[in-house]
């Protein structure tokens, strides 16, 4: 689980890159909740619980381990 942070970011990263649209420090949104929530789909992420961890961790901004 410690890598969905890693992998978020990696991703927003690219999607950016991609579109033009996404910066890294956008604000904790529903529009950003919906980005985070589209990303973790594509990660396959099924559960409610892995889901708001991989929220909390993007908008927590805290050290990627």
């Amino acid at each position: 689980m410690r890598l969905a942070g890693q992998v978020l970011i990696t991703l927003i990263t690219w999607r950016s890159h991609v579109s033009g649209s996404i910066p890294l420090s956008f604000a904790a949104t529903d529009q950003a909740v919906h980005h985070c929530r589209t990303i973790a789909r594509h990660l396959k992420v099924r559960s409610r619980q892995q889901e708001g961890i991989i929220l909390s961790r993007h908008f927590s901004r805290g050290p990627v381990r």
